[in-house]
Protein backbone atom coordinates (compact mmCIF):
# COMPACT_ATOMS: atom_id res chain seq x y z
CA UNK A 1 0.00 0.00 0.00
CA UNK A 2 1.32 3.42 -0.95
CA UNK A 3 2.07 5.71 2.01
CA UNK A 4 0.24 9.06 1.83
CA UNK A 5 2.41 12.14 2.42
CA UNK A 6 1.19 15.28 4.17
CA UNK A 7 2.56 18.66 3.12
CA UNK A 8 1.61 21.95 4.73
CA UNK A 9 1.09 25.07 2.67
CA UNK A 10 3.91 26.78 4.58
CA UNK A 11 6.34 24.02 3.55
CA UNK A 12 5.20 24.29 -0.06
CA UNK A 13 5.83 28.05 -0.13
CA UNK A 14 9.23 27.79 1.56
CA UNK A 15 10.41 25.13 -0.86
CA UNK A 16 10.81 22.36 1.74
CA UNK A 17 9.49 19.81 -0.67
CA UNK A 18 12.37 17.44 0.15
CA UNK A 19 10.34 16.33 3.18
CA UNK A 20 8.29 14.29 0.76
CA UNK A 21 9.87 10.88 0.46
CA UNK A 22 6.83 8.90 -0.57
CA UNK A 23 6.28 8.12 -4.28
CA UNK A 24 3.08 10.15 -4.24
CA UNK A 25 4.83 13.32 -3.03
CA UNK A 26 4.98 15.11 -6.38
CA UNK A 27 1.31 14.53 -7.07
CA UNK A 28 0.35 15.85 -3.65
CA UNK A 29 2.54 18.93 -4.14
CA UNK A 30 1.06 19.70 -7.56
CA UNK A 31 -2.45 19.26 -6.22
CA UNK A 32 -1.72 21.54 -3.27
CA UNK A 33 -0.21 24.26 -5.46
CA UNK A 34 -3.11 24.12 -7.89
CA UNK A 35 -5.53 24.35 -4.97
CA UNK A 36 -3.80 27.46 -3.62
CA UNK A 37 -2.79 29.39 -6.73
CA UNK A 38 -6.01 28.82 -8.69
CA UNK A 39 -4.69 27.27 -11.88
CA UNK A 40 -7.13 25.66 -14.26
CA UNK A 41 -8.92 22.84 -12.51
CA UNK A 42 -10.94 19.87 -13.67
CA UNK A 43 -14.41 18.94 -12.54
CA UNK A 44 -13.32 16.43 -9.93
CA UNK A 45 -10.81 18.73 -8.22
CA UNK A 46 -11.54 20.71 -5.08
CA UNK A 47 -13.70 23.76 -5.81
CA UNK A 48 -14.27 25.21 -2.32
CA UNK A 49 -11.02 27.12 -2.12
CA UNK A 50 -12.02 30.67 -3.02
CA UNK A 51 -13.09 33.41 -0.63
CA UNK A 52 -13.52 36.15 -3.23
CA UNK A 53 -15.54 36.71 -6.38
CA UNK A 54 -13.46 37.46 -9.49
CA UNK A 55 -16.27 37.48 -12.05
CA UNK A 56 -16.24 41.08 -13.35
CA UNK A 57 -15.64 41.05 -17.14
CA UNK A 58 -12.79 43.44 -17.95
CA UNK A 59 -11.55 42.12 -21.31
CA UNK A 60 -14.70 42.94 -23.28
CA UNK A 61 -15.20 46.55 -22.21
CA UNK A 62 -13.54 48.57 -19.47
CA UNK A 63 -16.77 50.38 -18.59
CA UNK A 64 -18.17 47.06 -17.37
CA UNK A 65 -15.24 46.46 -15.02
CA UNK A 66 -16.13 46.04 -11.37
CA UNK A 67 -13.96 45.59 -8.29
CA UNK A 68 -13.09 42.13 -7.04
CA UNK A 69 -15.43 41.27 -4.19
CA UNK A 70 -14.18 39.67 -0.98
CA UNK A 71 -11.75 40.20 1.85
CA UNK A 72 -11.90 42.93 4.47
CA UNK A 73 -12.20 45.84 2.01
CA UNK A 74 -15.26 44.62 0.11
CA UNK A 75 -16.75 41.77 2.17
CA UNK A 76 -18.61 39.18 0.14
CA UNK A 77 -20.04 35.74 0.83
CA UNK A 78 -17.66 32.82 0.20
CA UNK A 79 -18.08 31.00 -3.08
CA UNK A 80 -16.56 27.98 -4.77
CA UNK A 81 -13.36 28.28 -6.80
CA UNK A 82 -13.98 28.10 -10.54
CA UNK A 83 -10.42 27.56 -11.77
CA UNK A 84 -10.90 29.92 -14.73
CA UNK A 85 -7.78 31.70 -16.08
CA UNK A 86 -7.19 35.40 -15.31
CA UNK A 87 -8.25 38.15 -17.70
CA UNK A 88 -5.67 39.86 -19.91
CA UNK A 89 -6.16 43.31 -18.40
CA UNK A 90 -6.59 42.38 -14.75
CA UNK A 91 -4.86 39.28 -13.34
CA UNK A 92 -7.11 39.44 -10.28
CA UNK A 93 -10.24 38.89 -12.37
CA UNK A 94 -11.31 35.71 -14.11
CA UNK A 95 -12.31 35.23 -17.72
CA UNK A 96 -15.92 34.40 -18.38
CA UNK A 97 -16.68 30.88 -19.48
CA UNK A 98 -19.53 29.50 -21.57
CA UNK A 99 -19.48 26.37 -19.44
CA UNK A 100 -20.80 26.63 -15.89
CA UNK A 101 -20.45 23.55 -13.73
CA UNK A 102 -23.74 22.54 -12.14
CA UNK A 103 -23.67 20.06 -9.23
CA UNK A 104 -25.17 16.73 -10.12
CA UNK A 105 -27.96 17.00 -7.58
CA UNK A 106 -29.11 20.31 -9.10
CA UNK A 107 -28.93 19.34 -12.78
CA UNK A 108 -32.16 18.33 -14.54
CA UNK A 109 -32.44 14.76 -15.77
CA UNK A 110 -34.06 14.06 -19.13
CA UNK A 111 -37.49 13.51 -17.57
CA UNK A 112 -37.29 16.68 -15.50
CA UNK A 113 -36.08 18.64 -18.53
CA UNK A 114 -39.00 17.35 -20.59
CA UNK A 115 -41.53 18.30 -17.91
CA UNK A 116 -39.92 21.71 -17.46
CA UNK A 117 -40.11 22.46 -21.18
CA UNK A 118 -43.64 21.15 -21.54
CA UNK A 119 -45.06 23.10 -18.61
CA UNK A 120 -43.14 26.18 -19.69
CA UNK A 121 -44.68 26.08 -23.17
CA UNK A 122 -48.10 25.56 -21.67
CA UNK A 123 -47.60 28.54 -19.38
CA UNK A 124 -46.82 30.92 -22.24
CA UNK A 125 -49.80 29.64 -24.20
CA UNK A 126 -51.95 32.36 -22.64
CA UNK A 127 -49.93 34.89 -24.62
CA UNK A 128 -50.71 33.22 -27.95
CA UNK A 129 -54.40 32.56 -27.25
CA UNK A 130 -55.54 35.75 -29.03
CA UNK A 131 -53.73 34.51 -32.15
CA UNK A 132 -55.26 31.05 -31.89
CA UNK A 133 -58.77 32.45 -31.58
CA UNK A 134 -58.41 33.77 -35.13
CA UNK A 135 -57.68 30.25 -36.37
CA UNK A 136 -60.94 28.69 -35.13
CA UNK A 137 -64.01 29.27 -32.98
CA UNK A 138 -63.19 31.96 -30.45
CA UNK A 139 -65.49 30.34 -27.88
CA UNK A 140 -63.00 27.48 -27.50
CA UNK A 141 -60.26 29.72 -26.17
CA UNK A 142 -62.20 32.38 -24.29
CA UNK A 143 -59.98 34.41 -21.99
CA UNK A 144 -62.53 34.42 -19.16
CA UNK A 145 -64.01 31.66 -17.01
CA UNK A 146 -67.77 31.32 -16.64
CA UNK A 147 -67.65 29.18 -13.49
CA UNK A 148 -65.31 27.13 -11.31
CA UNK A 149 -65.88 24.02 -13.45
CA UNK A 150 -64.04 25.69 -16.34
CA UNK A 151 -61.09 26.37 -14.06
CA UNK A 152 -61.14 22.76 -12.91
CA UNK A 153 -61.03 21.54 -16.52
CA UNK A 154 -57.55 23.05 -16.92
CA UNK A 155 -56.32 20.42 -14.46
CA UNK A 156 -58.61 17.49 -15.32
CA UNK A 157 -59.00 17.61 -19.09
CA UNK A 158 -57.53 20.76 -20.57
CA UNK A 159 -59.06 22.26 -23.72
CA UNK A 160 -60.19 20.20 -26.72
CA UNK A 161 -58.81 21.45 -30.03
CA UNK A 162 -60.27 20.76 -33.50
CA UNK A 163 -58.41 17.90 -35.23
CA UNK A 164 -58.11 19.89 -38.47
CA UNK A 165 -56.08 22.46 -36.57
CA UNK A 166 -53.71 19.77 -35.25
CA UNK A 167 -53.07 18.35 -38.71
CA UNK A 168 -51.14 21.51 -39.60
CA UNK A 169 -48.42 20.63 -37.09
CA UNK A 170 -45.62 18.18 -37.82
CA UNK A 171 -45.27 15.37 -35.23
CA UNK A 172 -42.24 16.79 -33.43
CA UNK A 173 -41.35 14.89 -30.23
CA UNK A 174 -41.68 17.98 -28.07
CA UNK A 175 -45.25 18.52 -29.34
CA UNK A 176 -46.47 14.99 -28.70
CA UNK A 177 -47.29 15.72 -25.08
CA UNK A 178 -48.62 19.21 -25.73
CA UNK A 179 -50.78 18.47 -28.78
CA UNK A 180 -52.40 15.04 -28.87
CA UNK A 181 -53.73 13.79 -32.21
CA UNK A 182 -57.28 13.53 -30.83
CA UNK A 183 -57.23 17.16 -29.69
CA UNK A 184 -57.73 16.27 -26.03
CA UNK A 185 -55.82 17.63 -23.01
CA UNK A 186 -54.48 20.75 -24.73
CA UNK A 187 -53.28 23.19 -22.04
CA UNK A 188 -53.80 20.56 -19.34
CA UNK A 189 -51.85 21.69 -16.29
CA UNK A 190 -50.62 19.62 -13.36
CA UNK A 191 -52.99 20.22 -10.44
CA UNK A 192 -51.64 22.36 -7.59
CA UNK A 193 -50.47 20.44 -4.53
CA UNK A 194 -53.33 21.72 -2.41
CA UNK A 195 -55.91 20.47 -4.96
CA UNK A 196 -54.26 17.06 -5.08
CA UNK A 197 -55.18 16.60 -1.42
CA UNK A 198 -58.59 18.25 -1.46
CA UNK A 199 -60.25 20.02 -4.39
CA UNK A 200 -61.98 22.43 -1.99
CA UNK A 201 -59.01 23.16 0.27
CA UNK A 202 -58.17 26.37 -1.58
CA UNK A 203 -61.48 27.84 -0.41
CA UNK A 204 -60.61 27.78 3.30
CA UNK A 205 -59.51 30.86 5.24
CA UNK A 206 -56.29 29.12 6.27
CA UNK A 207 -55.28 28.40 2.68
CA UNK A 208 -56.25 31.91 1.59
CA UNK A 209 -53.89 33.35 4.21
CA UNK A 210 -51.11 30.93 3.30
CA UNK A 211 -51.33 31.78 -0.40
CA UNK A 212 -51.35 35.47 0.48
CA UNK A 213 -47.93 35.09 2.07
CA UNK A 214 -46.63 32.62 -0.53
CA UNK A 215 -46.96 35.06 -3.46
CA UNK A 216 -45.75 38.61 -4.02
CA UNK A 217 -47.96 40.01 -1.27
CA UNK A 218 -45.24 39.92 1.44
CA UNK A 219 -43.86 43.01 -0.29
CA UNK A 220 -47.16 44.82 0.32
CA UNK A 221 -48.65 43.44 3.54
CA UNK A 222 -47.91 45.55 6.60
CA UNK A 223 -48.97 46.13 10.18
CA UNK A 224 -52.22 48.05 10.56
CA UNK A 225 -51.40 51.36 12.25
CA UNK A 226 -54.80 53.07 12.16
CA UNK A 227 -58.43 52.05 11.93
CA UNK A 228 -60.31 52.51 9.76
CA UNK A 229 -57.57 52.48 7.08
CA UNK A 230 -57.17 55.82 5.35
CA UNK A 231 -56.07 56.90 1.89
CA UNK A 232 -53.38 59.17 0.48
CA UNK A 233 -55.35 60.00 -2.67
CA UNK A 234 -56.23 63.65 -3.32
CA UNK A 235 -59.72 64.06 -1.84
CA UNK A 236 -60.44 66.98 -4.21
CA UNK A 237 -60.02 64.68 -7.19
CA UNK A 238 -61.09 61.27 -5.89
CA UNK A 239 -63.29 62.10 -2.91
CA UNK A 240 -63.14 60.43 0.49
CA UNK A 241 -61.49 57.01 0.28
CA UNK A 242 -61.42 56.18 3.97
CA UNK A 243 -62.29 52.51 4.42
CA UNK A 244 -65.92 51.63 5.15
CA UNK A 245 -64.89 48.76 7.44
CA UNK A 246 -66.14 49.16 11.01
CA UNK A 247 -65.13 47.75 14.38
CA UNK A 248 -68.26 45.59 14.36
CA UNK A 249 -66.88 43.80 11.30
CA UNK A 250 -63.67 42.72 13.02
CA UNK A 251 -64.22 42.34 16.77
CA UNK A 252 -66.31 39.11 16.67
CA UNK A 253 -63.19 37.29 15.39
CA UNK A 254 -60.52 38.98 17.53
CA UNK A 255 -60.61 36.45 20.36
CA UNK A 256 -61.98 38.89 22.92
CA UNK A 257 -59.74 41.81 21.94
CA UNK A 258 -60.97 45.20 20.83
CA UNK A 259 -59.68 46.73 17.61
CA UNK A 260 -57.60 49.23 19.59
CA UNK A 261 -55.99 46.44 21.64
CA UNK A 262 -55.26 44.37 18.54
CA UNK A 263 -53.63 47.36 16.81
CA UNK A 264 -51.54 48.14 19.90
CA UNK A 265 -50.35 44.52 20.17
CA UNK A 266 -49.47 44.41 16.43
CA UNK A 267 -52.04 41.69 15.85
CA UNK A 268 -53.69 43.26 12.80
CA UNK A 269 -52.22 43.37 9.30
CA UNK A 270 -53.50 44.92 6.09
CA UNK A 271 -53.00 43.94 2.47
CA UNK A 272 -53.73 47.23 0.71
CA UNK A 273 -54.28 47.22 -3.06
CA UNK A 274 -56.49 50.31 -2.99
CA UNK A 275 -54.77 53.63 -3.67
CA UNK A 276 -52.63 52.61 -6.64
CA UNK A 277 -55.55 50.92 -8.45
CA UNK A 278 -58.30 53.52 -8.00
CA UNK A 279 -56.97 55.98 -10.66
CA UNK A 280 -57.05 53.21 -13.30
CA UNK A 281 -60.23 51.32 -12.39
CA UNK A 282 -62.62 53.27 -14.59
CA UNK A 283 -60.41 52.65 -17.62
CA UNK A 284 -59.97 48.97 -16.73
CA UNK A 285 -63.68 48.38 -16.16
CA UNK A 286 -64.58 50.01 -19.47
CA UNK A 287 -63.10 46.91 -21.14
CA UNK A 288 -64.24 43.29 -20.85
CA UNK A 289 -61.93 42.83 -17.88
CA UNK A 290 -63.32 43.94 -14.52
CA UNK A 291 -61.37 44.74 -11.37
CA UNK A 292 -61.76 46.11 -7.84
CA UNK A 293 -59.48 47.99 -5.51
CA UNK A 294 -59.14 45.88 -2.38
CA UNK A 295 -58.24 46.10 1.28
CA UNK A 296 -57.88 42.90 3.31
CA UNK A 297 -57.48 42.80 7.11
CA UNK A 298 -55.75 39.81 8.76
CA UNK A 299 -55.52 38.80 12.42
CA UNK A 300 -52.34 37.16 13.74
CA UNK A 301 -53.44 34.16 15.80
CA UNK A 302 -51.57 32.65 18.74
CA UNK A 303 -50.33 29.75 16.57
CA UNK A 304 -48.52 32.20 14.27
CA UNK A 305 -50.92 31.92 11.32
CA UNK A 306 -53.03 34.67 9.77
CA UNK A 307 -56.81 34.72 9.69
CA UNK A 308 -58.72 36.94 7.22
CA UNK A 309 -61.22 39.18 9.02
CA UNK A 310 -62.66 41.36 6.27
CA UNK A 311 -62.21 42.11 2.57
CA UNK A 312 -63.28 45.47 1.15
CA UNK A 313 -63.95 45.73 -2.60
CA UNK A 314 -64.15 49.23 -4.08
CA UNK A 315 -65.07 50.52 -7.53
CA UNK A 316 -65.46 54.04 -8.96
CA UNK A 317 -68.68 55.92 -8.23
CA UNK A 318 -70.98 55.92 -11.30
CA UNK A 319 -71.56 59.69 -10.95
CA UNK A 320 -67.85 60.54 -10.97
CA UNK A 321 -64.63 59.89 -9.12
CA UNK A 322 -65.03 63.03 -7.00
CA UNK A 323 -67.90 61.31 -5.18
CA UNK A 324 -65.60 58.66 -3.75
CA UNK A 325 -65.77 54.90 -4.29
CA UNK A 326 -68.62 52.43 -3.99
CA UNK A 327 -67.41 49.86 -1.48
CA UNK A 328 -68.66 46.55 -0.10
CA UNK A 329 -67.23 44.69 2.90
CA UNK A 330 -67.21 40.88 2.97
CA UNK A 331 -66.83 38.92 6.21
CA UNK A 332 -65.99 35.26 6.96
CA UNK A 333 -68.95 32.88 7.00
CA UNK A 334 -69.07 29.22 7.96
CA UNK A 335 -72.66 28.15 7.23
CA UNK A 336 -75.08 28.25 4.33
CA UNK A 337 -74.36 29.67 0.89
CA UNK A 338 -72.06 32.35 2.32
CA UNK A 339 -69.92 29.71 3.99
CA UNK A 340 -69.56 27.77 0.74
CA UNK A 341 -68.63 30.89 -1.23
Amino acid sequence: MQRKAVLSLRDAKSGNANQLKAPCGKKALVKLLRWHFGEASVLFSQVAASKISRDPPTDSNEKYARPVLGGSTLPYSRRGRTGRPPTNKDPKSEKRSDFVYLPRDEAFGHLKSSDFLTYGLKSIAQDVMPVLTDAFDANILTLEFGDFDEVDKLYTGGITLPTNFLSKFSPLPVLKEILRTDGEQFLKYPPPKVMQVNKSAWMTDEEFSRETLAGVNPNVIKSLEEFPPGSKLDSKVYGDHTSTMKKEHLEPNLGGLTVEQAVEKKKLFILDHHDYLIPYLRRINSSKTKAYATRTIFFLKDDGTLKPLAIELSKPHPQGEEHGPVSDVYLPAYEGVEGYI
